[in-house]
Formats: structure tokens, C-alpha cells, sequence
């Protein structure tokens, strides 16, 4: 979706009928002066899991990142402006 022009016309300027960063701008919206990143509300809210169990008794469960970094597993970094609203970028 990020390469692709899923949304034709939100995207940014000066030309918003190209592809963008969907995780990152997650709809910008419309642009104008006052809100150059776009007016969308949307953002981003990570949530992780991990899998429990084994074969028929295999679950998820859902876990915050210091658990998983306690379990010694490593969470991806992700841009900390994916979890901010275009609007208010």
C-alpha cells in the first residue's frame, strides 16, 4: 500500500495523485495551509502478541512491549510519527 496509489488525491503535495506512506500519513486528507500534512485524524495504535502454547492449545496473547523485551524477543522500530494524526503533525 505504500508503493501503490491506493488513494489517489491524498496524497502530498505538490503531487497527491502519487503513492505515499500509508503508515506513516494514514490517509493525510485534504491539504490546505493551515494543515499542510492533511486534516486526517487517523493514527496508528501498536499491539503486540505472542504465541502460546503448542499445536491444537496455540494462542495469542497479547503482550505490551516491555513483556516482549523481557521474554528476550525484539520489536521492530517503527516511525515514532506513525502513532501521531496528520493533522496534528
Amino acid at each position: 500500500m505504500s508503493t501503490r496509489n491506493v488513494n489517489p488525491g491524498f496524497g502530498m503535495h505538490p503531487n497527491p495523485d502519487q503513492p505515499y506512506d500509508v503508515f506513516l500519513w494514514k490517509g493525510g486528507g485534504l491539504q490546505s495551509d493551515a494543515f499542510p500534512f492533511g486534516t486526517c485524524k487517523h493514527f496508528w495504535v501498536r499491539e503486540m502478541y505472542r504465541k502460546i502454547g503448542t499445536g491444537k492449545n496455540t494462542a495469542a496473547q497479547p503482550s505490551t512491549p516491555a513483556e516482549v523485551r523481557k521474554a528476550g524477543e525484539i520489536a521492530p522500530t517503527n516511525n515514532p510519527k506513525a502513532y501521531i494524526a496528520p493533522h496534528d503533525m
